[in-house]
């Protein structure tokens, strides 16, 4: 591809190399090749094209008859495109679509129907070059898929090294706990760092994550504990002034409950006094009338 670019007079100088049985084929591509000062190589036998295109990087495109007698030219195609890396044309009589397909599926990049156009002819190098992208194309993508490989290889080595680092457990035993405690209290709760109570600490194999890791669990320790002490307070303060207030409304329901019988007994007391009056003024009057005589001196 760079030959191309760097050639001004490009497509001039395209090496072809033309594969048919027919020799009248082969010379009216050579003639056609020649108005566009393409490099033409002809060959009529399939003995004489393995021999050519044994010499690599001497054709930059391939014409070749799809019924080329003495050679399965579908598999020749294949091997042709794999190891010489070169686009491939096949050329025939028929048309049809299965021949088409075949060849395109063993690695031809068109297929032409004879007889050849000269404007097909004239543009073959756009094949070339199409050719020539894709593979700067591959070489640069494996490149770059080469570069992220290593750069993730680096990238997971670290990885594995600090997640090493995380999972080495460390046992805090009584003895380290308190040289812990000595270091946070010389620093003071809210000024203490993990960097600066492991200067303090100095003990061999006691890493940062580690004492970072026991300085949080400390500190929620505390505010566990605070918050609980708070909530024990809060909750016997709370029960002592409830229970006084249910004492109060107690006795004063009582007195309410001892209040109201009371003036209910009152009230019946008044009642039954008032019907006693009323039936002694009966009594009064009707002895005064003439019966009332008679049966008061039957009483008596």
């Amino acid at each position: 591809m760079a030959r191309f670019v760097d050639n001004p007079s490009f497509p001039a100088g395209l090496r072809v190399i033309a594969i048919d049985h027919d020799i009248i084929v082969l010379n009216t591509i050579e003639d056609m090749c020649n108005r566009y000062h393409y490099q033409v190589t002809k060959c009529n036998s399939a003995s004489d094209a393995l021999y050519l295109l044994e010499r690599k990087d001497c054709y930059d495109v391939m014409l070749i008859d799809a019924h080329m007698p003495n050679m399965d030219v579908y598999d020749f195609v294949q091997n042709a495109t794999l190891q010489l890396n070169i686009p491939v044309i096949m050329m025939a009589v028929d048309s049809t679509k299965s021949s088409i397909m075949k060849s395109i599926e063993s690695g031809a990049c068109t297929y032409w129907t004879k007889p050849l156009a000269e404007e097909e002819v004239k543009i073959m190098w756009q094949h070339v070059v199409r050719n020539g992208s894709t593979e700067n194309k591959y070489e640069i993508v494996g490149s770059l898929v080469v570069q992220e490989c290593r750069k993730r290889g680096r990238e997971d080595a670290n990885a594995s090294k600090e997640t090493l680092a995380k999972k080495t457990c460390l046992s805090w035993s009584p003895e380290l706990h308190q040289q812990f405690l000595c270091a946070v209290n010389q620093l003071g709760l809210d000024k203490a760092r993990p960097k600066m109570i492991l200067k303090i600490m100095d003990v061999p194999g006691l890493r940062v994550g580690h004492v970072a890791s026991h300085l949080q669990k400390y500190r929620i320790h505390l505010k566990r504990s605070a918050d609980e002490t708070k909530r024990g307070r809060t909750k016997s303060k709370w029960s002592d002034s409830f229970q006084a207030e249910w004492i109060d409304k107690v006795h004063s329901y009582d007195f309410q409950t001892k209040s109201i019988d009371q003036d209910r007994n009152d009230n019946l007391i008044q009642t039954e006094l008032a019907d006693q009056d009323r039936n002694d003024d009966f009594l009064a009057e009707w002895i005064d009338c003439g019966t009332g005589s008679y049966l008061h001196n039957l009483m008596a």
